[in-house]
């Protein structure tokens, strides 16, 4: 694994610094989107995973320390955010973010961060709502609170991750917002009425 990373970390170094020493393209083409919203997705899973590992702990009520896990979702959670964070860092915080009237921007802060955010913070709060409901004033299939609630550590990651990512890219278009609609911006008004829709149908 080591010299994956070795080898396959320094030709992706090596492509990006001769790509961005030899091209004449703007720093918007798709080539820069893709890393971007890899780092984006990874990191986001990666810390969902670890805010999932953490209130695992809390179930489990041990008496270890809490980086001392005996899950595997803290550990899969710290690799995976380590990684996701320097991709996004080098592509976005460093590179895309800095052109806000671009269309590339606008499809990752409208389509992925804003929409994906609210997207997955909703589905987490229902299934937590749901599993607490049945809990409650339901008829759960078991009456072991661990086993009940085996998805609740998941979906609490999913509801956190899900709002930060909707802020933080909410926050940007707020901040950049110009008085020129796109239809990156029609197509997010129209995700959002069938999302509200959806949710007052169900």
């Amino acid at each position: 694994a080591l010299a994956q990373v070795a080898v396959w970390g320094a030709v992706w170094f090596a492509v990006r610094r001769v790509d961005r020493a030899t091209s004449d393209e703007p720093r918007t083409a798709l080539r820069h989107v893709v890393p971007a919203l890899i780092g984006l997705v990874v990191s986001a899973v990666a810390l969902a995973q670890l805010i999932a590992g953490l209130v695992q702990r809390l179930f489990d009520a041990t008496s270890d320390a809490v980086f001392v896990p005996t899950t595997s979702l803290l550990h899969r959670g710290l690799a995976l955010l380590v990684t996701g964070a320097v991709v996004w860092t080098l592509e976005w915080l460093r590179g895309l973010s800095h052109i806000p009237r671009s269309d590339a921007w606008r499809f990752v802060v409208v389509l992925f961060g804003i929409t994906g955010g609210l997207v997955t913070a909703i589905a987490s709060l229902a299934t937590a709502g749901y599993q607490t409901a049945v809990w409650l004033v339901g008829s759960p299939q078991s009456e072991v609170a661990r086993t009940h609630f085996e998805a609740f550590p998941e979906a609490v990651g999913g509801i956190v991750v899900g709002l930060l990512v909707w802020w933080y890219h909410r926050a940007l278009l707020a901040d950049r917002r110009t008085d020129v609609r796109t239809e990156i911006d029609r197509v997010y008004d129209h995700i959002m009425s069938a999302g509200r829709l959806r949710a007052a149908a169900v």
